[in-house]
């Protein structure tokens, strides 16, 4: 027993000493992800249509940055910001509609280029002012079935704050037989967009 009980003392006491000439390596280890500062704040959110305002009073070219193409005046929609919740063990949402968190107004526009449309976005998330113009790609009609249309837009971001240098928002979009509200016609599918919005902190 006690050959025995110093035969394990030995072990311990050479994994000690490798341990303590392992520390004193000329390369030092890599840092931790939580040790590594974070310059951006990253939204995922699902935005719904409320209203179509007709005829627009707030989306002047002045106010979007362009001018109507191919009709009188822009468009002019409101939108409602829901936060969203997520699976963890595989990043699957499982609520597409946990709480509204913020209100957005937008302006859309033809171009003379077909299925692309000018977009300008006011948006406010909590105490931040947020706005942006871009541009949005619509036409792949009657995807994932018949009276569906997919979109995607992709917005470059001003942040109203000394906090930030700026922003981006991509949507992956859908549109459907109805306007507004949380349910497409033909139902099952989530309108009108999952919005992915990242903010960027100053260094």
């Amino acid at each position: 027993m006690c050959a025995l009980r110093r035969a394990r003392l030995l072990r311990a006491a050479f994994a000690a000493f490798a341990a303590i000439l392992g520390g004193c390596s000329a390369t030092p280890s890599a840092p931790t992800s939580d040790a590594t500062p974070s310059y951006e704040d990253i939204f995922v959110l699902r935005s719904e249509r409320k209203e179509r305002v007709t005829p627009p009073t707030w989306c002047t070219p002045e106010r979007a940055g362009f001018a109507p193409f191919n009709s009188p005046t822009l468009l002019e929609d409101r939108f409602h910001f829901w936060s969203i919740e997520t699976r963890v063990a595989d990043g699957r949402i499982s609520n597409t509609h946990a709480a509204v968190v913020g209100e957005l107004r937008a302006c859309f526009g033809a171009t003379a280029t077909r299925g692309l449309f000018n977009f300008y976005l006011e948006t406010k998330l909590g105490a931040l002012t947020i706005t942006g113009k871009g541009e949005c790609t619509f036409g792949v009609a009657d995807l994932p079935e018949k009276d569906l249309l997919i979109a995607r837009c992709t917005v470059p971001l001003k942040v109203a704050s000394e906090e930030y240098t700026g922003g981006l928002l991509i949507t992956s979009s859908m549109g459907s037989k109805a306007m507004f509200g949380l349910q497409t016609d033909p139902p099952g599918y989530t309108q009108a967009s999952i919005a992915t919005i990242r903010l960027w902190r100053k260094r």
